[in-house]
Protein backbone atom coordinates (compact mmCIF):
# COMPACT_ATOMS: atom_id res chain seq x y z
CA UNK A 1 0.00 0.00 0.00
CA UNK A 2 2.81 2.35 0.92
CA UNK A 3 4.64 1.56 -2.30
CA UNK A 4 1.55 2.42 -4.36
CA UNK A 5 1.26 5.77 -2.56
CA UNK A 6 4.91 6.55 -3.22
CA UNK A 7 4.49 5.60 -6.88
CA UNK A 8 1.48 7.91 -7.26
CA UNK A 9 3.34 10.75 -5.56
CA UNK A 10 6.30 10.24 -7.84
CA UNK A 11 4.25 10.18 -11.03
CA UNK A 12 2.21 13.31 -10.21
CA UNK A 13 5.09 15.81 -10.67
CA UNK A 14 6.28 13.99 -13.76
CA UNK A 15 2.78 14.21 -15.24
CA UNK A 16 2.67 17.96 -14.62
CA UNK A 17 6.18 18.31 -15.97
CA UNK A 18 5.20 16.32 -19.03
CA UNK A 19 2.25 18.62 -19.71
CA UNK A 20 4.47 21.70 -19.39
CA UNK A 21 7.08 20.18 -21.69
CA UNK A 22 4.35 19.40 -24.23
CA UNK A 23 3.11 23.02 -24.18
CA UNK A 24 6.66 24.42 -24.29
CA UNK A 25 7.51 22.15 -27.23
CA UNK A 26 4.47 23.37 -29.17
CA UNK A 27 5.45 26.98 -28.51
CA UNK A 28 8.98 26.32 -29.80
CA UNK A 29 7.60 24.65 -32.93
CA UNK A 30 5.52 27.78 -33.54
CA UNK A 31 8.70 29.86 -33.36
CA UNK A 32 8.08 31.38 -29.92
CA UNK A 33 9.99 31.56 -26.66
CA UNK A 34 8.10 29.42 -24.10
CA UNK A 35 9.11 31.55 -21.12
CA UNK A 36 8.17 34.85 -22.76
CA UNK A 37 4.94 33.48 -24.25
CA UNK A 38 3.65 31.93 -21.03
CA UNK A 39 4.60 34.92 -18.87
CA UNK A 40 3.00 37.30 -21.38
CA UNK A 41 -0.17 35.21 -21.68
CA UNK A 42 -0.84 35.07 -17.95
CA UNK A 43 0.31 38.67 -17.38
CA UNK A 44 -2.13 39.91 -20.04
CA UNK A 45 -5.12 38.20 -18.43
CA UNK A 46 -4.10 39.20 -14.90
CA UNK A 47 -3.75 42.84 -15.98
CA UNK A 48 -7.11 42.64 -17.75
CA UNK A 49 -8.85 41.29 -14.62
CA UNK A 50 -7.18 43.79 -12.29
CA UNK A 51 -8.12 46.81 -14.38
CA UNK A 52 -11.66 45.61 -15.05
CA UNK A 53 -12.69 44.36 -11.61
CA UNK A 54 -10.14 45.39 -8.95
CA UNK A 55 -8.52 48.78 -9.59
CA UNK A 56 -10.64 51.87 -8.93
CA UNK A 57 -11.52 53.97 -11.95
CA UNK A 58 -9.79 57.37 -12.18
CA UNK A 59 -11.97 60.41 -11.78
CA UNK A 60 -13.97 61.09 -14.91
CA UNK A 61 -13.44 57.63 -16.41
CA UNK A 62 -16.59 55.56 -16.77
CA UNK A 63 -16.96 51.83 -16.26
CA UNK A 64 -16.99 51.36 -20.03
CA UNK A 65 -13.78 53.39 -20.26
CA UNK A 66 -12.09 51.10 -17.73
CA UNK A 67 -13.17 48.09 -19.82
CA UNK A 68 -11.61 49.65 -22.92
CA UNK A 69 -8.41 50.40 -20.97
CA UNK A 70 -8.29 46.78 -19.78
CA UNK A 71 -8.61 45.56 -23.38
CA UNK A 72 -5.89 47.94 -24.60
CA UNK A 73 -3.48 46.73 -21.91
CA UNK A 74 -4.41 43.10 -22.62
CA UNK A 75 -3.80 43.45 -26.36
CA UNK A 76 -0.55 45.39 -25.85
CA UNK A 77 0.93 42.70 -23.61
CA UNK A 78 -0.21 39.96 -25.98
CA UNK A 79 1.40 41.70 -28.95
CA UNK A 80 4.67 42.58 -27.20
CA UNK A 81 5.12 39.12 -25.70
CA UNK A 82 3.81 37.36 -28.83
CA UNK A 83 1.75 35.16 -26.50
CA UNK A 84 -0.89 34.63 -29.19
CA UNK A 85 -0.85 35.05 -32.97
CA UNK A 86 -1.52 38.63 -34.07
CA UNK A 87 -4.69 37.64 -35.92
CA UNK A 88 -6.21 35.89 -32.91
CA UNK A 89 -5.37 38.85 -30.67
CA UNK A 90 -6.94 41.18 -33.23
CA UNK A 91 -10.16 39.16 -33.27
CA UNK A 92 -10.07 38.99 -29.48
CA UNK A 93 -10.38 42.77 -29.18
CA UNK A 94 -13.93 43.08 -30.60
CA UNK A 95 -14.90 39.93 -28.72
CA UNK A 96 -13.78 41.43 -25.41
CA UNK A 97 -15.46 44.73 -26.28
CA UNK A 98 -18.74 42.85 -26.42
CA UNK A 99 -18.22 40.50 -23.46
CA UNK A 100 -16.91 43.20 -21.10
CA UNK A 101 -19.76 45.62 -21.92
CA UNK A 102 -17.25 48.18 -23.12
CA UNK A 103 -19.82 48.89 -25.84
CA UNK A 104 -23.39 49.33 -24.56
CA UNK A 105 -25.84 46.56 -25.39
CA UNK A 106 -29.11 47.51 -27.06
CA UNK A 107 -32.03 45.80 -25.26
CA UNK A 108 -30.05 42.63 -24.67
CA UNK A 109 -28.60 42.55 -28.19
CA UNK A 110 -24.78 42.54 -28.47
CA UNK A 111 -23.30 45.52 -30.34
CA UNK A 112 -21.63 43.38 -32.99
CA UNK A 113 -21.90 46.04 -35.70
CA UNK A 114 -19.98 48.59 -33.65
CA UNK A 115 -17.46 46.04 -32.38
CA UNK A 116 -16.66 44.76 -35.89
CA UNK A 117 -16.74 48.18 -37.59
CA UNK A 118 -12.97 48.14 -37.97
CA UNK A 119 -13.17 44.99 -40.08
CA UNK A 120 -15.83 46.27 -42.45
CA UNK A 121 -14.49 49.68 -43.48
CA UNK A 122 -13.09 50.70 -46.86
CA UNK A 123 -9.52 50.48 -45.55
CA UNK A 124 -9.92 46.71 -45.19
CA UNK A 125 -10.41 46.37 -48.96
CA UNK A 126 -7.42 48.63 -49.60
CA UNK A 127 -5.22 46.46 -47.40
CA UNK A 128 -6.61 43.28 -48.97
CA UNK A 129 -5.79 44.59 -52.44
CA UNK A 130 -2.30 45.59 -51.26
CA UNK A 131 -1.69 42.09 -49.91
CA UNK A 132 -2.80 40.59 -53.23
CA UNK A 133 -0.39 42.88 -55.09
CA UNK A 134 2.35 41.96 -52.62
CA UNK A 135 1.72 38.25 -53.23
CA UNK A 136 1.92 38.75 -57.00
CA UNK A 137 5.14 40.74 -56.67
CA UNK A 138 6.67 37.99 -54.57
CA UNK A 139 5.67 35.32 -57.08
CA UNK A 140 7.27 37.32 -59.89
CA UNK A 141 10.35 38.13 -57.76
CA UNK A 142 9.71 41.85 -58.31
CA UNK A 143 9.99 42.54 -54.60
CA UNK A 144 13.63 41.44 -54.54
CA UNK A 145 14.48 43.45 -57.65
CA UNK A 146 12.99 46.62 -56.18
CA UNK A 147 14.59 45.90 -52.82
CA UNK A 148 18.03 45.44 -54.39
CA UNK A 149 17.57 48.64 -56.39
CA UNK A 150 16.72 50.60 -53.22
CA UNK A 151 19.62 49.06 -51.30
CA UNK A 152 21.98 50.00 -54.10
CA UNK A 153 20.56 53.54 -54.24
CA UNK A 154 21.03 54.18 -50.52
CA UNK A 155 24.39 52.33 -50.42
CA UNK A 156 23.15 50.20 -47.53
CA UNK A 157 25.84 48.31 -45.66
CA UNK A 158 24.12 48.05 -42.25
CA UNK A 159 20.62 47.94 -40.74
CA UNK A 160 20.67 51.58 -39.68
CA UNK A 161 21.33 52.80 -43.22
CA UNK A 162 18.49 50.60 -44.52
CA UNK A 163 16.07 52.09 -42.00
CA UNK A 164 17.09 55.68 -42.73
CA UNK A 165 16.83 54.98 -46.44
CA UNK A 166 13.25 53.83 -46.04
CA UNK A 167 12.45 56.92 -44.01
CA UNK A 168 13.47 58.95 -47.07
CA UNK A 169 11.37 56.69 -49.30
CA UNK A 170 8.40 57.19 -46.94
CA UNK A 171 8.76 60.96 -47.10
CA UNK A 172 8.80 60.89 -50.90
CA UNK A 173 5.79 58.57 -51.04
CA UNK A 174 3.89 60.81 -48.61
CA UNK A 175 3.50 63.40 -51.40
CA UNK A 176 1.65 60.84 -53.51
CA UNK A 177 0.11 58.53 -50.88
CA UNK A 178 -0.92 60.57 -47.84
CA UNK A 179 -2.61 57.65 -46.02
CA UNK A 180 -0.19 55.90 -43.67
CA UNK A 181 -1.86 52.48 -44.01
CA UNK A 182 -1.82 52.62 -47.81
CA UNK A 183 1.81 53.75 -47.80
CA UNK A 184 2.80 50.89 -45.49
CA UNK A 185 0.92 48.42 -47.69
CA UNK A 186 2.79 49.74 -50.72
CA UNK A 187 6.16 49.14 -49.05
CA UNK A 188 5.21 45.74 -47.64
CA UNK A 189 6.46 43.59 -50.56
CA UNK A 190 9.67 45.63 -50.85
CA UNK A 191 10.48 45.23 -47.15
CA UNK A 192 9.62 41.55 -47.38
CA UNK A 193 12.09 41.31 -50.25
CA UNK A 194 14.84 42.82 -48.11
CA UNK A 195 14.03 40.52 -45.19
CA UNK A 196 14.18 37.52 -47.52
CA UNK A 197 17.77 38.45 -48.34
CA UNK A 198 18.75 37.90 -44.70
CA UNK A 199 19.32 34.56 -43.01
CA UNK A 200 17.88 32.93 -39.89
CA UNK A 201 20.56 33.57 -37.29
CA UNK A 202 19.58 35.40 -34.10
CA UNK A 203 21.33 38.57 -35.23
CA UNK A 204 19.65 38.49 -38.63
CA UNK A 205 16.24 37.84 -37.04
CA UNK A 206 16.74 40.93 -34.85
CA UNK A 207 17.68 42.89 -37.97
CA UNK A 208 14.49 41.78 -39.71
CA UNK A 209 12.36 42.90 -36.77
CA UNK A 210 14.10 46.27 -36.63
CA UNK A 211 13.64 46.86 -40.37
CA UNK A 212 9.95 45.91 -40.35
CA UNK A 213 9.06 47.93 -37.25
CA UNK A 214 11.12 51.02 -38.03
CA UNK A 215 10.82 51.20 -41.83
CA UNK A 216 7.24 50.10 -42.37
CA UNK A 217 5.42 50.98 -39.13
CA UNK A 218 7.21 53.99 -37.63
CA UNK A 219 8.39 55.27 -40.99
CA UNK A 220 4.89 55.30 -42.48
CA UNK A 221 3.34 56.96 -39.43
CA UNK A 222 6.03 59.54 -38.70
CA UNK A 223 6.84 60.60 -42.25
CA UNK A 224 3.20 61.44 -42.92
CA UNK A 225 3.55 64.27 -40.41
CA UNK A 226 6.03 66.03 -42.70
CA UNK A 227 3.44 66.35 -45.46
CA UNK A 228 0.35 68.02 -44.00
CA UNK A 229 -2.38 67.99 -46.62
CA UNK A 230 -5.35 70.30 -46.41
CA UNK A 231 -8.70 69.86 -48.08
CA UNK A 232 -10.38 73.04 -49.30
CA UNK A 233 -14.15 73.16 -49.56
CA UNK A 234 -15.94 75.43 -51.94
Amino acid sequence: MASETNTAAATAPSSASGSFDFIADNIRKAGGNPKRVLIGFFAAWIAFALILWVLPAPKGLSKEGMAVLAIVVWASIMWVSEAMPVGITGMGIPTLLVLSNALPWDKGNPPLRDALAGFSGHVVWLCLFAFLVAAIMQLLKLDRRIALAILDWIKANNVGRVIWGFFVVNILLAFMIPAANARAATLLPVINGICDLLGDSDREKDAKKAIVIQAMVYGSMICGVFIMRRTYRT
